[in-house]
């Protein structure tokens, strides 16, 4: 299971665009999870903290931060694409949208090499 995290506060104004952006690109995927966590929180301060996180939201991959601010969707399905790969293994598959290249007549992805029928 990819983990796809959001720090966020109350009351910050682009948090829910971001949050939107995260869940309906989480949704192409079966095994991704998306986690809100609130800065106001106990655990949220600390995770904050020990981030080094000062500005929201920040969006974290896998516990990495990957970006502050409304994430580029384009970027962030690619960032989820390379992590679902790496915690399943390359003979997955990930969604025929992100396949394109045509080799020996059959799609494959040029950026993970995985065949899709």
């Amino acid at each position: 299971m990819v983990k796809v995290e959001i720090l966020k506060t109350h009351t910050c104004p682009w948090c829910p665009v971001a949050s939107e952006v995260v869940k309906s690109i989480a949704r192409e995927y079966e095994n991704v999870d998306v986690i809100e966590t609130f800065l106001e929180t106990p655990e949220g301060a600390e995770k904050a903290k020990k981030l080094g996180v000062t500005s929201v939201p920040t969006i974290l991959v896998e516990g990495k931060i990957f970006s502050v601010g409304v994430p580029d969707p384009d970027e962030l399905r690619k960032a989820i694409e390379d992590a679902v790969v790496r915690s399943e293994g390359k003979n997955k598959k990930v969604p025929n949208s992100f396949h394109s290249f045509n080799v020996h007549g059959k799609r494959s992805c040029v950026r993970c090499s995985l065949f899709v029928s």
